[in-house]
């Protein structure tokens, strides 16, 4: 009840659909046909046309209707362009693909397989058969198939996915166009077609040939049954022995085999007409030959055209060539019991004979239901002695199932046919690949088709056609084919698709899996679960050369607050320990153990992964529901060169700072080591993890002094006034003097500091780089003499520069010191040299000077002057 209730609502929906659309189109266009649009979109499915605005639809359907108004007979119209669209919500673009033609069978599903072979989404179909009355080629008339007087046209409409490149949709149309063609020859000479199967069989009725009498009796059979609608026949064309070769004749043609550059038969990549085993088997007692052609039928189903090979015989019994007919078997050849069609029950009756099972007894039962469900395509092609030891195979599987490989080369050598019994709940996509690519390595080819089956019971059948490439012949034990392709039969891989499928949607889980199904290493699988693999995908997918690193931190064990994990992706190479370690000390972790795994996704760059258990140096728990994200952006900041490695990190951990505070932070340090502050920057920076608890209120302090953001103006000097009382409160806590006197440079050069750059962005929205800080420099506790009026140190990872002015107006310039340790001490004294030299021209000096920190060690003239610019 509900599936009907379901389905009166879309039909009623559709309706009310079509019915705006029409009267919108009515409205803007008076000669367009009423019912033209219920004709059009009558029959399409809902849900592709709700995904349209009504008056998107009403356009789209003019463009049909003007599309219609001229044509020339007996020929196809096509026209694929792509088409903006103003009121579909999200679905801004498509490309439209339109065709008339006179209706004739096979137009719809020959199309339909062009675009399916070409991997092109679909996203509405309508292919309604109108009834025209035209004249010289100009439409007059246009009504429902059955109007009087009128020819029937069929009329395509597809929507696809916008194909925004002009020259692939004019191949598509050129694609379609030979297409049609093919399905016009087909359908004109189908008549002709069987009128000649008809003098065939009678020829060879009233002249039997030279051959066994029951031979020619079962072929006479199987040809009046190929004529009784078993038997879609697409070409056919005759060809005559001239000494050991086979010459076609093409003015025999008919079909698509009118067509003199069309061969059927391939040798490696070479088309041909005969191949030796094709002369072999004009020797052998026979009159006709079942087998698969090698090309694509493009006329109906886009599957191996079926070929049929009947000899031909002179009056006087004289081999003289071949008739050959291609096309394809109709659903009733595959439907039909085979002990009903001629040909197949000769060799399905030579079996049960030779297996001499009881018919009505477990084995004659069992080996009856084999052959059954025997591939039918396979069944016209196999020998008796083969499908004998191949049946017999099968049979066991019910006692014992277990992976099953048989394999059969065509007799011509043009293909391998494999049949694979795997167990169900390890069968997906990705074991039929995996099987696929090694029958196609075993057997020096590639995977031309492949047909899953699902009978009763615990196997999956799927059976391989592995098309050869010309290559020497390979003999492959079974027992080896079934090791190898049990080996193949993994699970991990069906929870990954599982997973996959789960977090997206199909088209996108379909994609992923594809790229990444065979991308995890064996010793991958035995570590992490598929779910995890398929978080992992998640954020391998945001990868880029741009940004080739991300990370994930977690508690490994929920009932372990002091370990975490800490994975890291790295795109297009592994991160040596040597540089991974270094930094997590000093962000105050302790390595304990490490993973790394190498994965490889298909047509995209090799990637690692890093899996590394953390603890915390001092022994501490790690708090991630306020950390993670901090923790994570300070360690890619400094794996990205972004920020500096060193032991300042830690207050990332210890404190709770961003890495941008941290980096404000090393900004002062480095300023305090300039201005001569007697400690070292180790010193420095373990007094304040020690205290992280101030350090954070120092850097709270500054950015109550300069939050450039308006709300941040409210009570902005009493905000500082507290956060200073609140430091001094906490360093009357401190028990070390110089640690004391550390804490206290910080706080007074924070409120020394009077502009800062530390808010600005870069173009790309991005912190900038360079944090510079303006100081007063008189209010510098212990700053050494002469005392500049206003300094301004820069700090970054690539550059440490000072500027220092001893009046507001003064006179000086900048220069590239190789002291980094004490430049600021450089630069004071040739101030104090400049305010000798120039007390005339100006009262005081001003000077600058910086220090580049990433050079290489013996730099050339020109990175040395590109860094100095820069």
């Amino acid at each position: 009840m509900t599936n009907e209730r379901s389905s009166r609502e879309d039909e009623g929906l559709a309706q009310a659909i079509v019915e705006d659309v029409g009267a919108t189109l009515s409205g803007a266009n008076t000669a367009i046909p009423a019912d033209f649009v219920t004709q059009l979109f009558g029959h399409s499915v809902t849900e592709d046309l709700v995904r349209y605005g009504t008056a998107d639809l009403a356009a789209l359907a003019e463009r049909t209707w003007n599309f219609l108004a001229e044509r020339q007979p007996n020929t196809p119209k096509i026209r694929c362009e792509s088409v903006a669209l103003s009121h579909s919500g999200p679905l801004t673009s498509i490309t439209v693909l339109e065709i008339v033609n006179d209706d004739m069978p096979f137009l719809f599903d020959s199309v339909m397989g062009e675009l399916a072979e070409r991997h092109l989404p679909v996203r509405l179909v309508a292919h309604p058969v109108f009834g025209v009355k035209r004249e010289a080629g100009r439409l007059v008339a246009l009504g429902a198939r059955d109007m009087a007087g009128s020819q029937r046209e069929s009329c395509i409409l597809i929507h696809l996915d916008t194909i925004a490149e002009e020259s692939a949709r004019a191949e598509l149309v050129a694609a379609l166009d030979n297409v049609l063609t093919q399905v016009r020859l087909a359908v004109t000479d189908w008549r002709a077609m069987l009128d000649r199967v008809a003098t065939i069989t009678r020829e060879i009725e009233n002249n039997p040939p030279p051959l066994p009498v029951g031979e020619i009796a079962e072929a006479i059979q199987f040809l009046q049954w190929l004529q009784d609608d078993n038997f879609t026949f697409l070409g056919m064309r005759d060809y005559r022995f001239e000494g050991d070769r086979l010459t076609p004749d093409f003015e025999s043609g008919l079909g698509i085999m009118r067509a003199r550059d069309l061969h059927v038969l391939m040798r490696g990549d070479e088309l041909i007409d005969y191949t030796p085993e094709i002369m072999a088997f004009f020797k052998e007692p026979r009159p006709l030959i079942v087998a698969k052609a090698n090309i694509h039928a493009r006329v109906h189903r886009r599957v191996y055209l079926d070929y049929i090979g009947v000899k031909r015989f002179d009056a006087a019994g004289n081999l003289t060539g071949e008739h050959r007919i291609v096309g394809l078997f109709t659903s009733t050849a595959y439907t039909r019991p085979a002990h009903s069609i001629p040909y197949l029950r000769r060799k399905i009756a030579a079996v049960e004979q030779r297996a001499s099972f009881d018919p009505k007894g477990h084995s004659g039962k069992a080996l009856d239901n084999v052959l059954a469900q025997y591939p039918r395509d396979e069944l016209f092609q196999v020998d008796e002695d083969t499908l004998y030891e191949f049946a017999l195979a099968i049979m066991q599987l019910d006692e014992h199932p277990r992976v099953r490989v048989l394999a059969r080369r065509d007799r011509f050598d043009r293909f391998v046919s494999v049949l694979v019994y795997v167990p169900r709940e390890r069968y997906d996509s990705a074991i039929r690949i995996k099987i696929g690519d090694y029958l196609s390595r075993a057997f020096g080819g590639h995977v031309t088709g492949y047909y899953p089956f699902f009978p009763e019971g615990p196997l999956v059948r799927v059976h391989f056609i592995i098309g050869r490439s010309g290559s020497a012949a390979v003999e492959i034990d079974r027992a080896k084919l079934e090791a190898d392709v049990a080996a193949i039969v993994r699970s991990w891989t069906d929870a990954l698709g599982e997973a996959l499928a789960t977090a997206n949607s199909p088209d996108k889980a379909r994609e992923l899996f594809v790229r990444y199904r065979d991308a995890f290493s064996n010793s991958f699988h035995e570590f992490y679960a598929p779910a995890v693999a398929a978080a992992d995908i998640r954020t391998i997918e945001s990868l880029s050369e741009s940004r080739p690193l991300a990370v994930d931190i977690r508690h490994r064990h929920a009932e372990e607050p002091q370990n975490i994990s800490l994975r890291v992706w790295s795109l297009g190479r592994p991160l040596p320990l040597s540089e991974r370690v270094p930094v997590l000390e000093n962000m105050g972790f302790t390595v304990v153990d490490e993973r790394t795994y190498r994965i490889t996704p298909k047509d995209a760059p090799r990637l690692w992964s890093h899996d590394m258990l953390l603890t915390r140096a001092d022994g501490g728990t790690i708090d991630l529901e306020s950390g993670k994200a901090p923790l994570e952006t300070a360690f890619l900041m400094v794996m990205r060169g972004l920020a500096e490695n060193d032991g300042y990190n830690a207050l990332t951990l210890i404190g709770g700072l961003a890495w941008r505070d941290v980096a404000l932070i090393r900004t002062f340090s480095r300023f305090l080591r300039q201005i001569r502050v007697p400690y070292s920057q180790d010193y420095m920076w373990a007094t304040l993890t020690k205290h992280a608890a101030i350090a954070a209120a120092i850097v709270e302090l500054f950015h109550a002094r300069f939050d450039p953001r308006p709300d941040a103006e409210h009570e902005r000097d009493a905000k500082q006034n507290d956060i200073v009382a609140s430091i001094e409160e906490a360093l009357q806590e401190v028990q070390s003097l110089d640690e004391d006197r550390i804490l206290r440079q910080f706080d007074n050069a924070v409120q020394s500091a009077i502009r800062t750059n530390f808010y600005q962005t870069d173009p790309a929205g991005q912190p900038k780089a360079e944090i510079a800080v303006k100081f007063e420099s008189r209010k510098l506790t212990d700053l050494p003499l002469p005392r500049p009026l206003y300094e301004i140190f820069v700090c970054s990872p690539r550059v440490e520069g000072v500027h220092m002015r001893f009046g507001k107006v003064a006179r000086g310039g900048i220069r590239w010191s190789d002291r980094p340790q004490d430049f600021r001490t450089e630069i004071l004294g040739l101030v104090k040299a400049q305010q000798v030299k120039n007390a005339v021209i100006v009262p005081v000096g001003a000077k600058g000077g910086f220090v580049p920190k990433l050079m290489p060690k013996s730099p050339t003239r020109d990175q040395f002057m590109a860094e100095g610019i820069a």
